[in-house]
């Protein structure tokens, strides 16, 4: 009788246990992304970028930036124009497409992204409230990290910046931006 009333209670804590609701699929994704929502919008306002040790080229930025595939990925689109000479035609100067998404295997946010050129890469993440930090090796700059950061005004604030020995930084990229109501 013990026997049997020791094997009911198991039974029904296990019944009990499993009937908990299950985390709808994707839900683990959709939490990893949730301290990016704020980053949703269009974003538009000024950058520049080093291109070379003379020459700093200033830009005009946009960035969309959307949940995708059911909220478990966000998708960030940037485009960057430049006129060269008054008067001149509007150029690109920088076209990003980066992805952000939760890596079931390493249980981390993880990052691809590609650029005008067609080269692109995987990146290593990490996040905070108002920050998102990304970095990858590249190599003609050496150890690259980008940090987005939102100020206190609630703007993007941008900065790429390479290394080769992982302690001393050279900016080589900033860009401030604003909401786009």
């Amino acid at each position: 009788m013990r026997r049997t009333f020791f094997a009911l209670a198991f039974f029904c804590a296990t019944v009990n246990a499993n009937a908990q609701a299950p985390i709808a699929p994707g839900g683990e994704a959709r939490a990893a992304l949730a301290s990016q929502a704020s980053r949703v919008g269009k974003w538009a306002g000024d950058g520049w970028i080093q291109m070379g040790p003379d020459r700093r080229m200033s830009f005009r930025q946009t960035e969309d930036v959307r949940f995708a595939a059911g909220a478990t990925s966000l998708m960030m689109m940037g485009l960057g124009n430049s006129v060269f000479r008054p008067g001149g035609d509007s150029v690109t100067v920088l076209e990003a497409l980066a992805v952000l998404w939760r890596d079931p295997a390493s249980n981390a946010l993880a990052m691809r992204s590609w650029i005008q050129t067609g080269e692109g890469g995987m990146a290593a993440v990490k996040v905070s409230a108002d920050t998102l930090l990304w970095s990858y090796d590249d190599p003609r700059m050496g150890h690259v990290r980008h940090t987005s950061m939102r100020t206190a005004t609630g703007e993007w604030f941008e900065r790429g910046e390479p290394s080769r020995d992982n302690s001393s930084w050279m900016q080589f990229l900033e860009m401030k931006l604003s909401r786009v109501p």
